[in-house]
């Protein structure tokens, strides 16, 4: 596929997660029950799980063409990333001290953000060879 129909399937698909996501919320606020709206949540549930499928192989498709130095500059990016949401965690529990936070609960969401941002960011930035 040519790299103008990618980032409208990017486009479509990203577009439809979130209309679909607003609607979901909306039929939860408002505890609607119906076997459609039940299908309608199936399918985004199935949506949500596949999304972040479909990332991991953009992101794994596009680092294949990437330099050493690009390599290099996403892994300093994501250090950057993962050290500053740590040090949000660090600050936010100093701030309002929570008895059940553990480093053993901020360090799989801090990675899992870090990791999240830069996958977005290496799937939606528009890089010239």
């Amino acid at each position: 596929m040519k790299k103008g129909n990618v980032r409208t399937l990017d486009g479509i698909i990203y577009s439809l997660f979130i209309f679909m996501t607003i609607v979901t919320l909306f039929i939860i606020y408002r505890d609607i029950p119906s076997n459609a709206v039940l299908n309608f949540v199936t399918a985004y549930a199935i949506f949500a799980i596949l999304i972040p499928l479909y990332i991991l192989v953009r992101v794994l498709f596009t680092v294949k063409h990437f330099t050493f130095e690009e390599v290099k500059k996403e892994g300093v990016k994501f250090l950057m990333f993962f050290i500053g949401i740590m040090m949000l965690n660090f600050v936010g529990d100093f701030l309002l001290p929570l008895p059940d936070l553990k480093l053993s609960k901020m360090l799989p969401s801090s990675l899992g953000f870090a990791f999240g941002i830069t996958c977005f960011d290496i799937v939606l930035s528009k890089r010239t060879k």
